[in-house]
């Protein structure tokens, strides 16, 4: 079982830093009393794990699950709204920390209906096209 820290950003910056590579990674999970960390803000799926003093990505493949081994983890569940990695389906995770699983999910999901939303509601015509992009 494990106790899990949830930002949107990094436990240094909640609101704004980017998690992208492994030393902001292990530098992050340092921070943290806790033995996960659940992120945002990239929009991209990872996991990153710390044993020993060192931190590694793992591999991410959609509707995979994983056991988290390392003495610490850093999960990133992608983002509903706007996947950064020209899949313009919707990605979450599941965390289930009695058996240390993620599984990564990917979704089709009605973007053209939400684009339409964004139109109308004045926002500028980039949010709205980078939804069928995924980007």
């Amino acid at each position: 079982r494990h106790d899990v820290s949830l930002v949107h950003g990094s436990p240094r910056d909640p609101v704004w830093e980017y998690i992208t590579e492994e030393i902001g990674a292990g530098a992050a999970l340092e921070m943290v009393d806790t033995t996960g960390l659940v992120t945002g803000h990239t929009h991209y799926q990872t996991i990153f794990e710390r044993q020993s003093g060192m931190t590694e990505r793992v591999s991410v493949t959609v509707d995979s699950s994983y056991v988290l081994g390392g003495s610490k983890f850093l999960v990133n569940p992608g983002s509903v709204g706007q996947p950064r990695d020209r899949d313009p389906r919707a990605n979450y995770a599941v965390l289930d920390i009695e058996d240390s699983k993620v599984t990564f999910c990917r979704v089709d999901y009605d973007f053209e209906a939400t684009a339409h939303k964004i139109h109308v509601a004045g926002l500028p015509s980039f949010l709205a096209d980078r939804l069928s992009q995924g980007r």
